[in-house]
């Protein structure tokens, strides 16, 4: 296609002709054969699969902007037989580069390419693609069949002479004679320019023939002697030998088109220059730009490339000369150079998919230089003009109120720019990047992706964004592995995954973690200490050690739910193992001889099946350590199926486990169906708590069909009637709730109400252990309608309010509707209840469903229904049970109102209470006492589930009062005490949960809490009357990860860090602040404004949680590590906790005037980077024969020492770039002004600066002090050249002298007597 529109055309069969050949042009390929051209038998199929690209460079930012960007048509159309390789990192070839790969002729499709020369990006390639953008369809195919005849002649050519051939093969298609070109003639042919014929070898003569002469003319001697003779006599416009007059054929099918061809060529050439590792191509390709600029009559062009390369320095009516060939030349660093001044400049021409690298660099200076935000999308034509039609893709990014600096590093990263890249750019033009990453490093956002991390060299980030980049696509386990246990009984107890590493650090003064395994331990035999008396006999003194060691059995049975709490989350199984579950040894030992004692001897009465529920629960606590995300299958669950039947309660346990962390969802459908036919109480009520736990509020049908087999209320009237157990049907119940939880589905709400009061039936139907089912309807009920409140839609007519108050406070019973009506047509013969309703079954599920279903809503006249009578004769009408109930609820109701202190617990509590009493009022004062204990009681339990998991000490020490007081009280009180104490301690260990997780105060989360702890508990280990056992475990979806643990990301331990956590403004407090040592748990994210790492020993990092929380949640979800980084001469929490030692590495940060050297042997102090550690080992120091430290070494390490105490390591390059530049000034021996241009980039950078202010100059990489120096020595080497009369040499370099000289730089204080750069930038440095 042509830049001026005259001819692009649609993409025809000829396409195909053309895009072949191109792939025998770019790849060098020989064994190909083309219809038409060599060989007739070899025929191209009609598909057209995937291009496939040749090898890019891994230095400059092609690889990925190739892609990314619009290619030229030949690499959007073109048919390729390489199919497209995978990602990135894929290896081409596995055989030898150098093998070329058969092509078999009866297949009609290519097998694949070989290039002869690995596949390398030449310039042959970029000059290739740079000039088929501007030339025609047809005049594309001649110049390739005549570019594939030279390269494929007889004996082939070696890659030494491809660019020779190239050239002349160029030059002679645009119509010149080549061999009366004078700088063509020291080009180096290893092979004839025939095509066909290849030339015969000469007989050899002793006396010498006229090759011998040309090879002494063709040598590389001859070339280096005459390029520095022609330096001092030829004269700049000789470009043929004298008195020849250079004619050009006008027939050559190139000849109309070199202008565009010469412009474009120009613009590869500046591209070229912005790369260290491609530049040398520069000075190939500046031979053939000299030439046809002086036949252009171009004097501008002439000049820039005399500048550029002084050493490689050696009319036309018919031209078609563009509009866009300008008289002045566009030099990418001039460009550069203004924009830092701040003039305004013309946009700079580029080709799309060429030029990539300088569109990269002139958007960038113009969005940070500029601080045109809209330079990378809209004002993109202001600054870039685009000389093709190609398509262009480019990546949009939106960008919020940043600063420039983030918007620039942002910008690159989506456009594919690496450190890579930029380690590629010369030093002078990559300072402002470099300088806006710099910025970046030190407030960075939390959120950024892995691409912006990885380009601000923030490691701790990087690590980070790659761990939620995982986490996207599949499971992530533990990056903090559990401790390998050592010794059997450690094995067995379940609770050795807890990780040390952490525990150890958050509670390092003690051992209280040995301590909870010690007594959460069920696996060894207990200690049955009893003393035989002289009367007692032997066999007496055994019942009596039996006796003892059934009481301790009760609590033995009763570790495996505090063991699941405790291990909650922390396992990740083998799906080649099976789940280990530690066993409930009911067995003990007795002192001294430490004999056996048993249960199984037959001397005392065992309940039976007593181990039946505490089985259920230790499978739980075995299941629960399982984490969520764990890599856990339908097949490893049924694998876990134990072969014996005394084991399948700890399965049933096990499934109900699987399903409180999300597994159950997993298991198959004809799995669940295999459990519930085995007719298995335990196991059923597992699985159906299990499969409603995971589907939390979700609705799903399959779920409630399974569940309402076993509800007979959910059932048609016509349906055969099922024998299910009645725990069984209690489990279903609550699983309605949980599967619609929050939902305020009308029908579950109905039937869910009418269960509360559901009368017994005939025979023994709903007759035994009727409060638990009423209870669970009333819980299920409350999580349906959770935290409705008056807003229950569609459900006016059920008067649900009233209907519930009527069920706790008691009166006739409504009469049944629908088809209950027919179900409980018939009385019972057993209970004789009549019409009234009987509140001791109705009034606890009442009382909790009213609670939550108006929870938090501060609703005054609902919670006055629950406040206690407040005279004697009212109160004597109410359990004491039910009073801890309505303050209970009474108080989570009006949520806002709950204050951490004993003066609220005790304001719950009836005026008559609290007063004086008169003697002559009959007063039961046992009566009084256990309504005042368990109406305090309820306030307690409401306190703890306010601030439940929030560490207010406030809170915890008013509970802890209350308790110490109940436990004085405990032999006096009975029951009413001990219930009330369990109740307070299990809120005082919700407020300090230990380990990752702890306590949400979300509605859910009170809802949970509200069916785990229902403050009655069982009196023996079978008890399910008023509570159902299973539902203990509930409190697991209460649980939230807050837990932060700070993990160094160059040792990968855990380690201490300080947390700056600030507070939202509330009605209670205002905005606060407060420094916490992680790690630590978190308060409620939604209580939080922001969460930062505070230095000054760790790279600072903040998490705004103001404008969104996901990126924390899922840092905590995941295992709560968050990745920091030690600041250079900074030691950790652990090793210097009081950051006395790090006082001393500080001092020397901040420059001292006593630091006069830096000592290698001390750079580990400041840096894990091992390149650094090696640069020092290698260039700082001293040889051992050496009695002084040689310049240069004293310059490396002052190098060293400001790169790394400053933290910016990157920038050791450019201080030995600018080094060498400096110098190379000094020798004199400078060939071109490549440098001098750096150096000018930074120079007009830091005037750039100074001129916004002093203040400007803090965030510079490079300090004021370094400045100076380099002018300094700069203007040192310039005026010897001017007394050492060399000022044809000075006068190459002119403009770029100019600009250094004219530039004035801030003097240093203490100005430098030395004038040698050296030892100037020791001086400085240290």
């Amino acid at each position: 296609m042509y830049v001026d529109g005259t001819a692009s055309g649609e993409i025809s069969d000829d396409c195909f002709l053309l895009q072949t050949i191109y792939l025998f042009f770019c790849h060098g390929v020989s064994k190909v054969f083309v219809p038409g051209l060599l060989s007739p038998s070899f025929s191209l199929s009609n598909q057209r699969p995937q291009i496939s690209t040749p090898v890019e460079s891994v230095s400059t930012p092609a690889n990925v902007l190739f892609s990314n960007f619009c290619t030229p048509f030949f690499q959007d159309f073109m048919p390729s037989p390489v199919s497209e390789p995978k990602g990135l990192n894929n290896k081409h070839h596995e055989a030898s580069f150098f093998e070329d790969h058969i092509f078999q002729q009866a297949t009609p499709c290519i097998h694949g390419l070989r290039d002869p020369v690995c596949n390398r990006v030449t310039l042959i390639h970029d000059c290739s693609e740079t000039l088929f953008l501007f030339l025609f369809l047809l005049l594309n195919v001649q110049v390739l069949v005549k570019w594939y005849n030279i390269y494929n002649a007889p004996g082939g050519s070696s890659a030494h002479a491809e660019w020779s051939l190239f050239v002349t093969c160029f030059m002679t298609l645009m119509g010149y004679n080549t061999e009366r070109l004078a700088w063509t003639r020291h080009l180096h042919f290893e092979v004839p320019l025939s095509p066909v014929i290849a030339a015969k070898k000469a007989r050899h003569s002793a006396q010498g023939s006229e090759e011998d002469w040309d090879y002494l003319l063709a040598s590389r001697y001859h070339r280096q002697i005459i390029s520095h003779i022609s330096l001092l006599v030829l004269p700049v416009h000789q470009a043929s030998s004298p008195g020849s007059s250079l004619k050009l054929e006008s027939s050559a099918p190139l000849f109309p088109h070199i202008p565009a061809l010469f412009y474009v060529l120009h613009l590869l050439y500046q591209e070229l220059q912005l790369d260290e590792l491609h530049r040398a191509k520069a000075s190939s390709l500046v031979c053939v730009l000299q030439q046809l600029a002086r036949d252009l009559q171009l004097e501008e062009y002439v000049d820039l490339y005399w500048r550029d390369y002084p050493s490689v320095m050696t009319v036309i009516e018919q031209m078609q000369r563009p509009s866009f060939l300008l008289s002045k030349p566009p030099c990418v660093f001039s460009w550069l150079s203004s924009c830092l001044r701040g003039d305004e400049n013309t946009p700079f021409p580029y080709l799309p998919a060429i030029c990539q690298r300088t569109r990269l660099l002139v958007l960038s200076y113009a969005l940070y230089i500029f601080g045109d935000d809209k330079a990378t999308s809209s004002s993109e034509s202001k600054y870039l003009f685009k000389l093709s039609a190609g398509i262009q893709s480019s990546v949009k990014v939106r960008f919020s109120s940043a600063s420039l600096a983030e918007q620039l590093v942002v910008w690159l990263a989506s456009q594919g720019f690496t450190l890579k890249d930029l380690e590629s750019v010369p030093f002078g033009v990559a300072l402002p990047i470099r300088e806006a990453i710099y910025r970046c490093r030190e407030q960075p956002c939390s959120d950024w992706s892995e691409e912006v991390c990885l380009l601000i060299g923030r490691q701790d980030l990087t690590k980070q964004a790659h761990k939620m980049t995982l986490a996207k696509s599949k499971a992530v386990s533990l990056s903090l592995e559990p401790p390998v246990a050592t010794e059997p009984d450690e094995e067995e107890d379940g609770m050795s995954d807890i990780i040390q590493e952490v525990t150890g650090l958050i509670w390092s003064q003690d051992l209280r973690i040995q301590e909870v395994r010690r007594l959460l331990r069920s696996s060894g035999p207990v200690r049955v200490s009893v003393v035989q008396l002289p009367e007692v006999s032997d066999h007496e003194y055994i019942e009596e050690k039996e006796n003892k060691l059934l009481q301790l059995c009760q609590r033995t049975m009763a570790l495996p739910v505090g063991r699941g709490l405790f291990t909650l989350f922390s396992y990740h199984p083998v799906l080649t193992e099976p789940l280990p579950v530690p066993k409930l040894n009911l067995t003990g030992r007795a002192p001294p001889r430490n004999t056996m004692v048993d249960l199984n001897s037959g001397n005392i009465d065992v309940p039976p099946n007593m181990t039946s529920w505490p089985s259920f629960h230790n499978g739980v606590a075995a299941g629960l350590k399982i984490a969520p995300a764990s890599q856990v299958d339908s097949a490893w669950i049924a694998y876990n199926k134990p072969k014996s039947p005394e084991l399948a309660n700890e399965y049933a346990g096990f499934l109900m486990a699987l399903g409180l962390n999300g597994h159950l969802t997993k298991l198959a459908t004809l799995n669940i169906h295999d459990y519930l036919t085995k007719g298995h109480e335990m196991t059923s009520v597992g699985l159906l708590l299990g499969v409603s736990s995971a589907k939390l509020g979700t609705m799903d049908m399959s779920t409630t069909r399974l569940l309402s087999i076993h509800i007979p209320a959910l059932l048609p009237p016509t349906s055969t009637e099922l024998d299910v157990p009645h725990n069984v049907q209690v489990a279903a119940v609550i699983g309605v709730g949980l599967v619609y939880q929050g939902t305020g589905h009308r029908h579950n709400a109905e039937v869910l109400l009418s269960e509360i009061g559901r009368p017994p039936g005939p025979e023994m139907e709903y007759c035994t252990d009727r409060e638990s089912y009423s209870l669970a309807a009333g819980l299920a009920l409350g999580m349906v309608c959770l935290g409705h409140g008056s807003n229950l839609i569609g459900m006016t007519d059920l008067n649900v309010p009233e209907q519930l108050y009527q069920y706790m406070v008691g009166g006739h019973r409504r009469a049944q509707a629908g088809a209950n009506r027919e179900r409980h047509k018939s009385p019972s013969y057993q209970i004789k209840e009549g019409d009234t309703i009987n509140v001791d079954v109705t009034c606890p599920g009442a009382t909790l469903a009213l609670a939550m279903i108006y929870l938090k809503t501060n609703n005054r006249s609902i919670a006055d229904w629950l406040k206690p009578p407040d005279t004697w004769f009212l109160l004597d009408f109410i359990k004491p049970e039910f009073l801890l109930l309505r303050t209970l609820a009474r108080c989570i109701i009006m949520w806002d109102e709950i204050l951490p202190n004993s003066e609220w617990v005790k304001s719950n509590i009836p005026q008559i209470m609290r007063g004086n009493f008169d003697a002559s009022e009959d007063i039961n004062m046992e009566t009084m006492a256990q309504a005042e204990d368990y109406i305090t009681a309820g306030a307690c339990m409401a306190l703890g589930l306010r601030f439940a998991g929030s560490a207010n000490s406030d809170a915890f020490d008013c509970l802890y009062e209350f308790a110490r007081t109940f436990m004085k009280m405990m032999p006096f009180a009975g029951t009413a005490a001990v219930s009330a104490v369990r109740a307070s301690l299990f809120l005082m260990m919700f407020i300090f949960l230990p380990i990752r997780y702890t306590i949400s105060t979300s509605n859910s989360a009170i809802a949970a809490l509200l069916c785990a702890l229902y403050p009655h508990f069982p009196a023996h280990s079978t008890d399910n009357r008023y509570h159902l056992q299973a539902l203990r475990h509930l409190v697991v979806l209460a649980a939230e990860p807050r837990l932060l643990v700070p993990v160094d990301v160059d040792s990968l331990k855990p380690c201490y860090a300080l947390l700056e956590v600030s507070y939202k403004e509330t009605k209670w407090y205002n905005e606060t602040t407060v420094e916490l040592m992680a790690p630590t748990l978190l308060p409620e994210l939604h209580l939080l404004k922001q969460v930062k790492v505070k230095g000054p020993r760790y790279w600072e990092l903040t998490l705004d949680l103001s404008k969104e929380t996901h990126h924390l949640k899922s840092i905590l979800s995941q295992d709560g590590v968050l990745y920091v980084k030690l600041r250079a001469g900074q030691l950790p929490y652990k090793d210097d906790p009081q950051g006395w030692k790090s006082l001393l590495t500080t001092a020397v940060n901040h420059r001292s005037s006593g630091v006069t050297a830096f000592k290698p042997e001390t750079i580990s102090t400041f840096t894990s980077n091992p390149a650094l550690i090696s640069f020092a080992d290698f260039f700082c120091k001293t040889s051992e024969g050496m009695k002084h430290v040689s310049l240069d070494t004293h310059m490396f390490s002052a190098m060293l020492y400001e790169c790394v105490t400053q933290e910016c390591p990157e920038m050791l390059p450019t201080y030995i770039a600018i080094e060498q530049a400096v110098s190379a000034l000094q020798r004199g021996d400078l060939q071109q002004t490549f440098p001098l241009w750096q150096l000018r980039l930074v120079v007009d950078l830091w005037d750039s600066r100074m001129l916004r202010g002093p203040a400007n100059s803090h965030n510079t990489l490079l300090k004021s002090e370094f400045l100076p120096v380099m002018k300094n020595a700069v203007d040192v080497a310039l005026d010897g050249w001017l007394k050492g009369n060399k000022k044809q040499e000075l006068s190459r370099f002119s403009s770029q002298v100019g600009m250094l000289r004219a530039n004035p730089l801030p003097v240093v204080q203490k100005e430098p007597k030395c004038q040698d750069w050296k030892q100037v930038c020791i001086v400085v440095t240290t």
